[in-house]
């Protein structure tokens, strides 16, 4: 008997068996090789992932330690399948039979995953970051940090705000950060209809173009735009450079065209109606 005959029958010699498949030498060092394959293809993984986070400039250890667990664990699922298979345990007879027990935890743990893969996506998408300004559901918050979980922020009330991390993924952010922090601010007063109108739009203009705080790069605008039932509706635009100390010229630009308009004698309309008692008609007169 030549060697190879004898390592044939080495290879076939049976171990054990389970599910009526034999495990056999062969199998069995099969079996070794798939589990060492699989730890270099984690090991590679994990490398290329850190290169890629380091060409895309992205610093962050919490969205790197993530992303690689996320697909080295992928990558053990994919081999771990495969040794179970050449044993001859089917994942598929496991789910199978432990169903019930299987749909009650992921319903347990639906929205803490769901959570997590959205601040993964989060953090590596990038689209916002610590100190960011953003709006969600029409609240101004000012991001101090994306975590596993919730994304921490603080409002313009000074309060504390846990977003949970699927909330932010999945809802329209406006990021009045992302690429600058130049924003527009916007005041509306109504004027009664007896106005000189040009006297209005010279006063408005005048008024903007005199604020010191204003952002030298785009000049400031006055838009009539409305015809309202008590007034005539004009729209101030205004630019400044820094969206994060926004509150104060928000508050001095409506000052500031209250003022010019009172001493420029033009009357700020408000809200009123005017009621016509007509004698009814068709009634005999006593």
């Amino acid at each position: 008997m030549d060697w190879q005959t004898r390592l044939t029958a080495l290879l076939r010699v049976r171990l054990f068996t389970i599910s009526d498949t034999d495990t056999t030498v062969g199998s069995a060092l099969a079996v070794v090789a798939i589990l060492v394959v699989t730890y270099l293809v984690a090991r590679t993984v994990r490398r290329l992932t850190g290169h890629y986070f380091n060409r895309h400039g992205i610093d962050d250890d919490l969205a790197l330690q993530t992303t690689t667990t996320v697909l080295q664990l992928v990558v053990w699922l994919v081999g771990i399948e495969v040794v179970l298979h050449i044993l001859g345990v089917h994942l598929a007879t496991l789910f199978a039979t432990a169903g019930f027990l299987a749909l009650g935890a992921g319903l347990g743990i639906k929205s803490v995953v769901e959570n997590w893969i959205s601040g993964v996506i989060l953090r590596v998408g990038r689209t916002i970051r610590p100190g960011d300004i953003i709006v969600v559901q029409d609240r101004w918050l000012h991001v101090k940090r994306i975590g596993p979980r919730v994304t921490e922020a603080r409002s313009f009330k000074d309060e504390e705000v846990m977003i949970p991390n699927a909330t932010v993924a999945q809802s329209v952010v406006t990021n009045l950060t992302r690429h600058d922090t130049f924003f527009r601010l916007e005041a509306t007063v109504g004027v009664a209809y007896d106005s000189d109108l040009d006297l209005v739009r010279q006063t408005l203009e005048t008024t903007l173009t005199g604020l010191e705080w204003r952002s030298a790069i785009k000049e400031p605008a006055v838009y009539l735009t409305e015809f309202g039932d008590s007034s005539i509706t004009y729209t101030t635009h205004v630019w400044i450079d820094d969206v994060r100390h926004s509150l104060r010229p928000a508050s001095d630009l409506h000052e500031a065209i209250w003022w010019a308009l009172k001493k420029a004698g033009i009357v700020i309309a408000f809200r009123q109606l005017d009621v016509h008692l007509d004698p009814p008609s068709g009634g005999r007169s006593e």
